[in-house]
């Protein structure tokens, strides 16, 4: 008999992506979420109930469905930007819809087991330790940034206190084929419209991890989750610089084009964010994909999507 697994956020790339992988794997998965900007056009291979995260609903899907064994959560918003405009509503959907899954998982005996995606946002600005442990002092400076540190110190204390199995992953940049948002299909746009010019100085560092890489990582947390809720960085170990990253795309463009800067330091990015991996190490992880494979992947798969608007249009 398949296990239950719900995926919560279905409808969002990372959230999606994680709901196929399990679903490709065997789990009988149901996915939560709004598709109001769906990463795949083909349907899921997995169930998806176009809801948002309440208990209610949980419990409800639960009857349904199955009591999952594991919930995976990747609900919520990822938007530095959105938080400082709108830091009420990201509180909301970053931090109660989190205290509703805990809860879900308390009144059925702690028996479900959460991997909780959180951010490395909750580093804020970084001046020693680098690269980055998860020793490190957390020190947000964003609203999403602070909701994340809210979100874990609950996760940790459910596990703690209510002894919920539970994994924290402290994702890093992530990319691949299916997001349509974020830095890379913002450049691929300005490459398309000719003009490549950006916020910031350009000389931020990110360590990027591949979406693939991603799934594999969330389902080996899930082995790792207990109740002394282990914390982990969720990224390849090597940082680029963002101009590096958009030189690179770039020169896979025709014609090639080189970015360009505004220089001004954008309000609520930090400048450096590169993880030390040596816990996921530990776990037996290591990232397959390369960043110019990925990259080139990404931008063929922009470039399909393009077409295929291109047709639909005519």
């Amino acid at each position: 008999m398949k296990r239950v697994v719900f995926v919560t956020g279905a409808g969002g790339f990372i959230g999606s992506s994680a709901a196929r992988h399990y679903a490709l794997t065997g789990d009988c998965v149901v996915g939560l979420g709004h598709r109001t900007n769906p990463c795949f056009a083909e349907e899921p291979p997995y169930l998806f109930e176009e809801t948002s995260i309440h208990l209610e609903v949980l419990e409800h899907l639960a009857k349904k469905h199955g009591l999952p064994a594991v919930i995976v959560h990747c609900a919520g918003s990822s938007s530095v930007a959105f938080s400082i405009e709108r830091p009420r509503e990201d509180f909301k959907k970053n931090v109660d819809s989190l205290l509703d899954v805990l809860e879900f998982s308390r009144k059925h005996d702690s028996s479900i087991k959460i991997i909780y995606l959180s951010s490395a946002a909750v580093y804020g600005t970084v001046e020693n330790n680098i690269p980055i442990e998860e020793t490190a002092p957390v020190r947000p400076i964003s609203p999403y940034g602070l909701h994340k540190c809210l979100s874990e110190s609950l996760c940790a204390f459910h596990a703690r206190y209510w002894h919920i199995p539970l994994a924290v992953v402290r994702l890093f940049s992530v990319y691949g084929n299916g997001l349509r948002k974020q830095l890379l299909w913002d450049a691929c746009n300005k490459l398309r419209q000719g003009r490549y010019f950006f916020e910031g100085t350009g000389k931020e560092e990110r360590d990027w991890l591949h979406i693939s890489d991603v799934v594999k990582l969330l389902r080996m947390a899930e082995s790792h989750a207990t109740e002394d809720c282990p914390v982990v960085n969720g990224g390849t170990g090597a940082g680029h610089s963002v101009e590096d990253v958009l030189k690179r795309l770039g020169e896979l463009w025709n014609p090639v084009t080189a970015p360009v800067f505004s220089g001004t330091i954008r309000r609520g990015d930090p400048f450096y964010l590169v993880p030390d991996t040596a816990r996921i190490k530990e776990w037996g992880f290591a990232p397959e994909m390369s960043l110019t494979e990925g990259l080139l992947s990404y931008l063929n798969w922009y470039k399909s999507t393009e077409d295929t608007q291109n047709r639909g249009s005519q």
